[in-house]
């Protein structure tokens, strides 16, 4: 874990010849992907959607991957505060894109990938078991 934490922040020192406070902040958001999830434990995921894609889900028991990726948050507040605040991901130009809220349980998240601080990443092709366990109100 040492050896990881050395290699970012040598990065950055060698990309920029310093270390200023936004790169500080990543060094520490990327030192924080690289601890190691423990397997064999559920975890809770939460993910929200359009109304089509909620369909889909409850009728399956599981995300339905229509493309190669899905993303989750381990952070209701995330969910909640940022994704459905009208402004992420052009959300504010489609009505209903993040209208239903639901949490999913795996124990496969060492299959996944943590591409921030709040958002975990899995690929279809990892045979992810991930299942619905509620639809949020």
């Amino acid at each position: 874990m040492e050896k990881n934490m050395r290699k970012l922040y040598e990065k950055h020192i060698n990309h920029t010849g310093r270390l200023c406070d936004s790169h500080l902040v990543e060094f520490f958001e990327q030192s924080y992907l690289t601890l190691p999830v423990v397997e064999g434990l559920l975890e809770k995921l939460y993910r929200v959607m359009c109304e089509d894609e909620a369909l889909k889900t409850i009728a399956n028991g599981r995300p339905n991957f229509i493309k190669r990726f899905k993303w989750f948050s381990d952070s209701l507040s995330f969910i909640k505060d940022r994704v459905q605040d009208g402004r992420f991901n052009n959300s504010g130009f489609v009505s209903g894109r993040y209208s239903r809220v639901f949490e999913f349980e795996t124990e496969d998240l060492h299959k996944s990938l943590r591409v921030s601080a709040h958002e975990v990443q899995f690929d279809r092709r990892s045979n992810s078991k991930i299942v619905l366990v509620r639809e949020l109100l």
